[in-house]
């Protein structure tokens, strides 16, 4: 189930748009090298010192205002995911002690939660009434604080996940004391204001951009045009944004993330295209973030990419993308039987497959292991699937040498993306197909 998240202000823009709701990401030299330029492994600090780097995730899904805004699926586990993908996951890391979470609730998935205690632990966690009452102003204060940390050859990554409308040529953030009549946030540029000293930004907004003006009837109003060109920063950034101007960003149910977040932390877990030298870079990045989150929302959500002196910053060596399996059968659109099979392609030997079957309407996922081990490039492992009673579904497909990987285990809660074993995993999907019905 996609669910969208964002534009609430008054109760009437509430009725009219429902963007939001529950549903059950040394020595330094100035700039980056030319394109073309060899920057070795070794020296991706002479690019970005990542020790003299920090992050901002911020997540908020719950609002205190009376009435409160519906709230946002999945912001707390968005900020958390990509703090700990900063913290502990990537080729180079931000420093634990230099990374901010700024959260008004708690996130969903298990992995998360176990991910924000350790995040407790090491870096800054601010949660919206536990360790203090984050209005507006006091959010923009931890921001500007949080900059400071920043050396002259790091870079922020600031990342937003809430309720989002676009205003009298701003975009405007919710923050946790805003209601359905007063949408207390924080503008676009007044964010860009507080981090003025900030050389180098990476920055990720997972909310909606569907315009307001209280005067015009809802989803009638022009967007303010060159919305990000007239940003008043001075420094070099590449923005990403889950939608595009006048769009509306998403959830979903069975990742428990906004799709626009799982598609920036699925990029720089390994899936990004290569960019300048074999490194990722912010427009290889948002090239795979406009194919990935279009094809899991069935072309409904289109982010968008801006960019000023950052597009082809080599930012940190990309995984190995060489493909290492396919799926054959089913194909998107199929209709499979209640008990079907799934046609996976190997090309690399001696991997195991595992089929992971997630209905659209949430309940669960269920895995399906392969029964042999691949023994040479080109062979196709068959899975048998029980799908059961009619409906939708997502197959994914996960690939790895690792024979551990997911053994005895059915059921999952949550959709497994952030498992982890000995040997790298592949994730293929998702293929969403529907049962057919029996004559």
């Amino acid at each position: 189930m996609h669910t969208a998240r964002s534009a609430l202000l008054t109760a009437s823009l509430i009725a009219s748009l429902s963007c939001g709701g529950d549903d059950r990401p040394r020595q330094a030299v100035e700039g980056p090298p030319r394109r073309g330029t060899a920057v070795p492994a070794e020296s991706i600090t002479e690019v970005i010192d990542w020790e003299q780097s920090a992050a901002i995730c911020i997540g908020i899904e719950r609002f205190r205002g009376v009435p409160a805004p519906a709230n946002v699926s999945y912001a707390a586990d968005d900020a958390t995911d990509l703090a700990y993908l900063f913290a502990k996951e990537l080729p180079v890391l931000i420093p634990p002690r230099q990374i901010l979470v700024i959260l008004a609730g708690r996130p969903h998935k298990r992995a998360s939660t176990t991910h924000l205690r350790e995040l407790q632990e090491q870096a800054k966690v601010v949660i919206d009434g536990e360790d203090d009452l984050l209005a507006a102003g006091r959010v923009e204060e931890l921001i500007r604080e949080q900059a400071k940390k920043i050396g002259p050859h790091g870079v922020l990554v600031l990342s937003i996940a809430t309720h989002g409308f676009t205003t009298a040529g701003e975009h405007v953030l919710l923050m946790p004391d805003a209601s359905t009549t007063d949408g207390r946030g924080l503008a676009l540029n007044t964010i860009m204001q507080s981090i003025a000293g900030v050389q180098r930004l990476l920055l990720f907004v997972d909310a909606c951009r569907v315009p307001f003006d209280p005067a015009v009837p809802a989803g009638r109003t022009a967007m303010p045009k060159g919305l990000f060109e007239n940003l008043e920063f001075r420094g070099d950034y590449a923005i990403f944004a889950a939608s595009e101007p006048g769009g509306y960003a998403q959830s979903l149910a069975h990742l428990e993330n906004g799709v626009f977040t799982w598609a920036v932390i699925d990029a720089l877990r390994g899936r990004t295209p290569r960019g300048t030298d074999e490194y990722v870079t912010p427009s290889a990045l948002q090239t795979h973030l406009d194919r990935q989150v279009r094809a899991l929302t069935a072309q409904s959500q289109r982010p968008e990419g801006r960019f000023s002196g950052l597009a082809e910053l080599p930012l940190f060596p990309a995984g190995d993308l060489t493909p290492v399996a396919r799926i054959e059968s089913p194909r998107a659109g199929d209709k499979v039987k209640p008990d079907d099979e799934v046609h996976v392609r190997l090309l690399a030997p001696d991997l195991y497959t595992t089929v992971v079957v997630c209905p659209v309407t949430p309940n669960g996922c269920y895995a399906h292991r392969g029964s042999a081990i691949g023994s040479r490039t080109g062979e196709t492992v068959t899975v048998s699937v029980p799908f059961g009673d009619e409906g939708t579904f997502r197959v994914f497909v996960a690939v790895t040498s690792d024979p551990k990987f997911l053994r005895g285990e059915k059921h999952f809660t949550e959709f497994p993306i952030d498992r982890r074993a000995e040997r790298i995993v592949r994730w293929l999907g998702p293929v969403e197909v529907s049962v057919k019905e029996e004559s």
